[in-house]
């Protein structure tokens, strides 16, 4: 997607896994907005650009999850020994 700049990532880790955010703008953010599939909550402006993230429980040493919100963002997480990567597109929304 046009724009996204490289995300700041923050993990809690809690004895091997915990929330983990992906941030593409500084906050504020408002209100969470509940993922259509995936585990976790996506922060949205007002015209629907993607202002980051936070992946409910993942595991620190091996995990690979997707996040779909309610405009269509995809965010893919994948971890391997404590090294994440974010992969971010569009998708069609869902009627």
């Amino acid at each position: 997607m046009k724009g996204k700049t490289k995300p700041k990532i923050h993990f809690d880790s809690f004895g091997g896994s915990g929330p983990l955010g992906v941030y593409w703008y500084d906050g504020p953010y408002g209100l969470a907005k509940e993922c259509l599939e995936g585990d976790g909550v996506v922060f949205l402006s007002p015209n629907g650009e993607l202002l980051g993230a936070i992946f409910g429980d993942v595991d620190e040493s091996k995990d690979d999850q997707i996040l779909i919100s309610p405009v269509g963002h995809q965010i893919h997480v994948t971890v391997t020994n404590k090294k994440v990567d974010i992969e971010l597109k569009q998708v069609k929304r869902r009627a």
